[in-house]
């Protein structure tokens, strides 16, 4: 297993990157969108899986130190997204759309912006290209990923040696994939549960091979 940088993984975030541009440019015949969020997904199944595994090996892993990592990564990029869309919503949305707007604003830094979406009645709820944080749903489900696999793989780790860590987390992983929402269009496939299946490869590869 390599733990050093991964180029190769850069380019495949890359071509995941031009997907999602692609389909919310709304260019002729480029669909699949999701296809590169759940790209995303795995990636960061197998690299999250890798550093735990890696510094918990070496005696080094601390959640404290793992969460601020993730929190200085993302958290000055979001909040200036946030401030440039609030600004924006001000002075673009009519009065309905900038409510809903100021709802999702509200609910991003607390991590549950997928939630409200999720929540949403699609009879009354705004069109997709009147809600200038709709895309961050999986920003949120990403979050919470961060907060809760890093403890189950722990537990799972703790729970007898290694060889029972791999069953263990071969069960995880096909639990969470039975989870997941065939067709994701739909509200459910928002939510943390039904991205364990896209997440599932990546997170499951580093079990594998790991000593």
């Amino acid at each position: 297993m390599h733990d050093g940088y991964r180029p190769e993984i850069d380019g495949l975030r890359a071509v995941a990157v031009l997907g999602v541009v692609a389909y919310h440019a709304g260019l002729a015949r480029v669909t699949g969108g999701f296809v590169g969020v759940d790209v995303f997904f795995v990636i960061s199944g197998y690299l999250i899986t890798s550093l735990i595994l890696r510094e918990g090996d070496a005696g080094r892993f601390s959640l404290r130190a793992f969460w601020g990592r993730r929190i200085r990564r993302l958290a000055p990029a979001m909040i200036l997204m946030l401030a440039g869309s609030a600004i924006l919503a001000h002075l673009l949305l009519y009065p309905l759309e900038f409510k809903a707007f100021a709802r999702a604003l509200i609910a991003q830094p607390f991590l549950l912006a997928n939630v409200l979406f999720y929540l949403q009645d699609p009879y009354v709820a705004p069109a997709s290209a009147t809600m200038p944080l709709l895309h961050t749903w999986s920003l949120a489900v990403e979050e919470q990923f961060y907060l809760v696999y890093p403890l189950t793989l722990l537990l799972l780790i703790r729970a007898g040696d290694r060889g029972a860590d791999r069953v263990d987390h071969r069960r995880f992983s096909r639990h969470g994939c039975a989870g997941h929402c065939p067709g994701c269009d739909r509200p459910a496939c928002r939510l943390l549960p039904s991205t364990f299946c896209p997440r599932a490869p990546g997170s499951f590869w580093p079990g594998l091979w790991w000593p």
